[in-house]
């Protein structure tokens, strides 16, 4: 496996494990005592983010640079994913997805939803993909899942900041560089808000977006907020867990950092690659390994974790 998209994924899986016990909760019920109780799922299940992430690095690297291949490779990926019934999915990648499994073309089978299907997979174009062509393989990740033009510059703006990490630059120096071709206003309004206010804890950042009741799934409350993160700490673990506090989109706000950090080297904790019992991935991530998880393996996977991935959203609520 390229080394730096290895990174990128080590540091979405950890941050995508560790958010996603916490996933929609409000932030009145995420105390520091909650976040170390013992959950059936633990700390070793990553979802969709990671997920994504790992299908578009195996579709970038069977394509050897050939754009449109990829966009098929991708596409295909995403229709057998989704046929082995994956617990937790949004609702705007399954109508896409629905699209693509009855022939829909990737080019337009992505929904009108700004949601963060598309961001997920964004971190790991940027460590695999030169700037100049950032652009043209993000859109093309992106309109396979949603075509709304927020939800394709929101993973634009990370891709880029994951191109600017691998290649060296200072994160604060890599945000304004990427702010100057933010078109989006409220994006751009967030991120300057952001850069502005590098110092501050991202709970007083979120306030001011208006998300005290958790950061949501739109692509525009999540990229500011996970950039903040991204901006005050160099450890996944240490990001995630502020990020835990704010609520709402957890592990998805975990995998965004996660692969921001991953992307400039910086693997996770070794402590927490322990404890990643990676049973949605195993070797094909932790180990490096080539080989995919293939259908049948997936559908066997997803019905073994759909009964305590069910306990857990209804239980969850009362801690």
């Amino acid at each position: 496996m390229n080394e730096p998209a290895r990174a990128v994924l080590l540091g979405m899986a950890v941050g995508d494990a560790l958010g996603l016990m916490w996933e929609n909760l409000p932030p009145a019920r995420v105390t520091a005592r909650a976040r170390d109780w013992p959950t059936l799922l633990g700390r070793g299940v990553v979802s969709d983010d990671t997920e994504h992430a790992y299908l578009t690095y195996r579709a970038w690297a069977e394509a050897g640079g050939d754009l449109e291949r990829f966009r098929s490779g991708l596409a295909s990926r995403l229709r057998w994913w989704f046929l082995a019934l994956p617990p937790g999915i949004g609702l705007g990648t399954a109508r896409a997805l629905i699209k693509l499994c009855v022939g829909w073309s990737p080019r337009r089978s992505g929904s009108s939803s700004a949601g963060n299907g598309t961001v997920m997979r964004a971190p790991v174009l940027g460590v695999l993909v030169p700037s100049e062509e950032l652009a043209d393989w993000v859109e093309a990740s992106s309109v396979v899942t949603h075509r709304d033009p927020r939800a394709v510059e929101g993973a634009l703006v990370v891709a880029r900041l994951a191109r600017a990490t691998h290649d060296g630059r200072d994160k604060a120096v890599a945000l304004q560089e990427v702010l100057v071709g933010v078109q989006g206003p409220l994006l751009r309004e967030r991120l300057e808000a952001v850069a502005g206010a590098a110092a501050e804890v991202t709970a007083a950042v979120a306030a001011g977006f208006g998300l005290q009741g958790g950061v949501t799934g739109f692509v525009d409350d999540t990229v500011p907020i996970a950039v903040h993160l991204w901006l005050r700490h160099d450890d996944v673990s240490e990001a995630v867990r502020e990020g835990i506090e704010l609520g709402g989109d957890t592990d998805t706000v975990g995998a965004i950092v996660g692969g921001l950090v991953g992307a400039s080297g910086a693997l996770a904790r070794q402590s927490d690659l322990q404890r990643l019992q990676d049973r949605p991935l195993g070797r094909e991530v932790l180990a490096a390994g080539e080989e995919e998880l293939g259908w049948a393996r997936s559908l066997a996977r997803n019905l073994v974790l759909l009964p305590p991935i069910l306990w857990h959203l209804a239980t969850r609520r009362f801690r």
